[in-house]
């Protein structure tokens, strides 16, 4: 019997995101270059990503979810996903 295992992080920060997509990468097996070359950017863009950087799009997101009371949150999947 396979059991599924998933974590749930709250994303209420640039460096929470970052965790979270960083260990979704991890999981996956991907290096920042690759994702990297999946979303169309380049290697800078995902490290910055990782390590929290923040930018006017993600304070809006998170500054919106605040005022209207939304939780994110973040489910790493173990299994990954196939796209």
């Amino acid at each position: 019997m396979e059991v599924a295992m998933s974590l749930v992080a709250r994303i209420d920060s640039p460096e929470s995101l970052g965790r979270a997509i960083e260990q979704a990468r991890l999981l996956r097996g991907l290096s920042q270059r690759e994702l990297a070359r999946m979303l169309g950017t380049d290697q800078k863009y995902v490290w910055e990503l990782e390590n929290g950087k923040s930018t006017v799009a993600i304070q809006r997101l998170l500054r919106a979810s605040d005022l209207l009371g939304v939780t994110l949150l973040a489910e790493l999947d173990e299994k990954g996903t196939d796209q």
